[in-house]
């Protein structure tokens, strides 16, 4: 750089409060500048810049997975991993066929990952693509198989109490 070269920076240079000051670490470099901003305009950009940073976060790919790990087994619903003995992961990673008809009606549901949390079993928000009154049968059957199955086990106790005796 020329001697009329850094005379026309140091001119362009114009150290007033309101367009900042410029700053030359040696000559030939990039000018820098630096801007005096109120303690108001200061915790706007601090906020937004913040703000931005916690919207690349959450948008991460290592959140989601993390987001999407179960507490109990620590498998990676994200990456399609469950454990069949794990209760909140309820033998499904992110998606499951409809709970109510076993998926006959041919939704998805989507595993509620709060609240799979916060219960430590599995939780699901769907809807049964089928009639109220065929998800109503399925229903019914399902607790009525459940009835059936706790009855029948206290049977087998019971006879296995006497046998013992």
């Amino acid at each position: 750089m020329d001697h009329d070269e850094a005379m026309q920076i140091e001119e362009d240079a114009d150290c007033s409060h309101d367009s900042g000051c410029m700053l030359e670490e040696s000559v030939g470099a990039p000018p820098f500048f630096a801007v005096q901003i109120s303690r108001e305009e200061f915790q706007r950009q601090a906020k937004e810049h913040t703000k931005e940073a916690l919207q690349r976060l959450v948008g991460s790919l290592e959140f989601k997975q993390m987001q999407e790990t179960c507490k109990t087994c620590n498998v990676c619903w994200s990456l399609e991993h469950i454990s069949l003995e794990c209760a909140e992961c309820g033998g499904f990673a992110i998606q499951r066929p409809c709970p109510i008809c076993s998926g006959r009606c041919g939704q998805l549901w989507t595993r509620d990952i709060d609240m799979s949390h916060a219960m430590r079993t599995a939780h699901w928000q769907g809807d049964c693509g089928l009639p109220k009154e065929q998800q109503q049968v399925y229903l019914y059957r399902a607790m009525m198989d459940d009835s059936e199955t706790a009855i029948s086990e206290a049977l087998k106790e019971l006879n296995t109490e006497n046998c013992d005796r």
